[in-house]
């Protein structure tokens, strides 16, 4: 609007944002109602109400009052005033708006969930018009097209990955907007930059003065004036302005136009030095230009201070970002795999014994328990079916250590067993039973 429309423009973009705010209410409110489940209570819903997205669209939303012209009126909002530098927003006004157009930004998120779901159905129905055309000419049967849309459907993203890339994603969005609104006010910006401009001028002021004493030492005054009140401190010992050169020398009898603070000089460093010299202009046969040396210590300390901060800033969100990350893998992937890693340790090591899994710590949902549950199924089949003659057949290819082999080897070595057997016959045994009946 600002850099390609002219001002008269401007109402025209202010009924478009207006319209543009009306909708997204309204598709909060709609999406609120189609997406949500309310059954359980207002303080126990499932779905988008109230969810992450759900207060991220709302601050979206309310990011967007304050450009809403009548609604800004409305809420008191617009602010007309200007500050000391003549700006009508400070810093943190800055940041909030920078922030908030991120928020809105986040909003198109959703819109690339739905272009991947809009891709992914015009790639389906394609698919099928394909498998139509391949059945039209007989290449394929019916039988074929089933299996074919089974294993498509087997295929796509498990409830895992999608939780893992939703998780991934919120961690994404509140960091950046951590990084938006946290790094600028730990950004050092330095308030001297004033001082060249000032110098220029202070030049212009040596050339047109001339030989005019009166008017070239008030003028230094104010100049001096200027950058000790730039500073912040007059009375400060380490003064903002420590150098002074005009040329040509003149005047010096009356003030002291030309100076130098040695004393501070001497003990500040060359990082701290700031030295502005104007070019030389010859007028007259004599040159005409200013060097002025300024002190940037505090501003130095400021900036160094600023710099800790912001790496003290970034470690704690590099170190809160990766605990972040490796607990969520942690509970969604590497949980469960160690849990059906243990399940066939404990097996490998004693076929026979009936576990308890149960017992085991819970880790891991969707697919990954699924998974869990049919190795403990598995288990208990090869017990039933290989009895206990052959649990060293499980016992030897369940084995984790080694690396083991992806082939069933049930030819294991047998075991030598040492056993005594005792016979005793009966003679006419079923004769006696028959005599003796039940008082055998």
């Amino acid at each position: 609007r600002i850099l390609y429309f002219p001002p008269t423009a401007d109402n025209g973009f202010a009924f478009f944002v207006t319209f543009c705010f009306i909708l997204f209410v309204l598709e909060m409110i709609l999406h609120s109602w189609a997406k949500s489940d309310f059954s359980r209570g207002i303080f126990n819903v499932k779905g988008y109400a109230f969810s992450f997205f759900f207060w991220l669209d709302l601050l979206a939303v309310l990011s967007m009052v304050p450009d809403v012209a009548w609604l800004a009126s409305a809420f008191g909002l617009q602010n007309d005033s200007i500050d000391s530098l003549g700006t009508r927003a400070g810093k943190a006004g800055k940041i909030g708006a920078k922030s908030s157009r991120v928020i809105r930004m986040a909003r198109l998120v959703r819109l690339v969930k739905l272009y991947k779901v809009t891709s992914q159905r015009s790639r389906e129905k394609q698919q099928l018009d394909d498998l139509k055309k391949l059945v039209e000419l007989g290449h394929l049967n019916h039988d074929e097209v089933e299996e074919y849309l089974e294993k498509a459907n087997a295929q796509k993203q498990s409830k895992v990955g999608a939780e893992l890339s939703d998780i991934i994603t919120r961690r994404v969005i509140i960091v950046v907007l951590l990084m938006l609104c946290v790094v600028p006010l730990l950004t050092f910006t330095s308030p001297h930059d004033s001082e060249t401009e000032a110098t220029e001028f202070l030049h212009a002021v040596n050339i047109q003065a001339g030989y005019d004493c009166n008017y070239l030492e008030r003028s230094v005054d104010k100049f001096k004036s200027f950058m000790a009140q730039l500073s912040g401190d007059t009375n400060s010992n380490e003064p903002f302005l420590v150098a002074l050169d005009l040329s040509p020398t003149r005047c010096e009898t009356r003030t002291e136009i030309n100076f130098s603070n040695v004393d501070v000089l001497s003990h500040m460093r060359d990082e701290a030095l700031k030295i502005i010299a104007t070019d030389p202009i010859n007028i007259g046969g004599e040159e005409f230009s200013i060097i002025a040396t300024f002190n940037l210590t505090q501003y130095t300390k400021d900036q160094s201070q600023a710099s800790i901060h912001l790496l003290v800033f970034v470690l704690f969100m590099l170190v809160l970002l990766s605990t972040q990350f490796t607990g969520d893998a942690q509970r969604l992937v590497l949980a469960p795999i160690e849990n059906m890693m243990a399940i066939v340790s404990m097996v490998a090591e004693d076929p026979l014994e009936d576990f308890d899994f149960k017992s085991l710590p819970k880790s891991g949902d969707y697919e990954t328990h699924v998974v869990q549950i049919a190795i403990e199924k598995i288990t208990a089949i090869l017990r039933v079916g290989f009895g206990v003659a052959g649990a060293e057949i499980i016992s030897s290819n369940m084995a984790v250590e080694g690396g083991g082999s992806a082939v069933l080897n049930p030819m294991i070595p047998g075991k030598r067993v040492y056993s005594l057997f005792g016979f005793c016959d009966i003679l006419s045994f079923d004769k006696c039973t028959e005599m003796l009946e039940d008082e055998i």
